[in-house]
C-alpha cells in the first residue's frame, strides 16, 4: 500500500488519503443523472431564457421542494382544478335545465356533453358521482 504525507507530516495510507480528500478538503457532492436528450436539450434551452443554468434551475427546484416539505410539480393551464370548477358551473346550470351555453357569439355548447369530457380528468370522487347521477338523469 502506497503511504503519502498528510498536512501534519504523518503518514497516511493511500485510501485514507483518498478519503480525506473526497469528503474533508473537496466536500463538493456530484451525482451523474441521465436524461432524455431531447428534453434535456429543451430544459436547458428554457433555463438559457429565464437566464439560469442548468444546474441552478435544478438546484432552485431541489431548494423549493425541501422548503415546502414535499415534491410540487407547475400545473399546466388546463389543472385539475379548474376542470372541477368548470364541472361545478355546468353542473349547477344542468340542475336549472341549461342545456347550451355560449363560449362566443358564434359558438354553443351543450354542457352535458361537455360534462362527458371533463368527467375522466375530475379526480374529486364525490363531484365525479354527482355529474354521473345528473347525466344518467337527462
Amino acid at each position: 500500500m502506497t503511504v503519502l504525507s498528510s498536512v501534519w507530516g504523518t503518514p497516511l495510507p493511500l485510501s485514507l488519503y483518498n478519503l480525506l480528500i473526497q469528503f474533508v478538503y473537496m466536500p463538493k457532492v456530484f451525482r451523474g443523472f441521465r436524461f432524455d436528450l431531447e428534453i434535456y436539450t429543451k430544459f436547458k434551452e428554457l433555463a438559457a431564457q429565464c437566464n439560469l443554468g442548468v444546474t441552478e434551475a435544478l438546484e432552485g427546484f431541489m431548494k423549493a421542494c425541501v422548503r415546502i416539505q414535499e415534491i410540487k410539480f407547475p400545473e399546466p393551464a388546463d389543472s385539475v382544478r379548474d376542470v372541477e370548477v368548470e364541472a361545478r358551473i355546468l353542473l349547477a346550470w344542468l340542475r336549472k335545465e341549461n342545456y347550451w351555453y355560449s363560449i362566443d357569439s358564434k359558438t354553443q355548447m351543450y354542457v352535458p356533453g361537455r360534462l362527458l369530457q371533463l368527467l375522466p380528468k375530475i379526480e374529486n370522487e364525490t363531484l365525479r358521482r354527482e355529474v354521473e347521477e345528473q347525466l344518467k338523469k337527462i
